[in-house]
């Protein structure tokens, strides 16, 4: 099931992305890589998260269907992805593992309510690159972890493109 999204926060609900919005209209990350796919089999927690996130101009794709997700990832194409590790159906541990089997380059950050260290170390383990706790006070914590995500992904983009072109350059020597 997809989740519908309002855009009903409060301005001090939204207060905690301000900066991080400014920041953007400055041009740090381009308009491409602000998609978040967020997986979580809390419908109202989606809601709200969804509201905090496109508050701070994020593109945010919600689901609470854990079994589908490499689906929405390639419907998506998704820069970050925000995963509930427990869920009913496929556990976000099983789900995380799923992801980077499929591309180790998505950065995925972990969200839950209250686990063990195991399940923390395990997410680590298996690529997770943090983890938020719910009920989130601190809007800004998640904020500034997805904007750490996308920063990566675009340096890493980056090198890359510069990789392809000297090899292009190369070829034609």
């Amino acid at each position: 099931m997809n989740v519908s999204h309002s855009d009903s926060l409060s301005s001090d609900q939204k207060a905690p992305f301000r900066l991080l919005r400014k920041a953007k209209l400055k041009g740090s990350i381009t308009e491409a890589t602000n998609k978040v796919l967020h997986i979580d089999d809390d419908s109202s927690f989606c809601r709200l998260a969804a509201c905090m996130l496109k508050s701070a101009d994020y593109e945010v794709h919600s689901s609470t269907e854990s079994e589908n997700a490499i689906e929405l990832i390639q419907a998506e194409k998704p820069a970050v992805v925000l995963l509930d590790i427990c869920m009913t159906g496929r556990s976000g541990l099983q789900v995380l593992r799923d992801i980077q089997n499929y591309d180790r380059s998505i950065p995925v950050i972990m969200l839950t309510g209250l686990v063990g260290e195991k399940t923390l170390v395990d997410a680590r383990a298996l690529g997770a690159i943090g983890c938020v706790f719910k009920p989130i006070e601190d809007w800004s914590a998640l904020s500034r972890m997805i904007e750490g995500a996308l920063e990566q992904t675009h340096l890493w983009r980056e090198a890359l493109a510069r990789v392809k072109a000297e090899e292009a350059a190369d070829e034609l020597v």
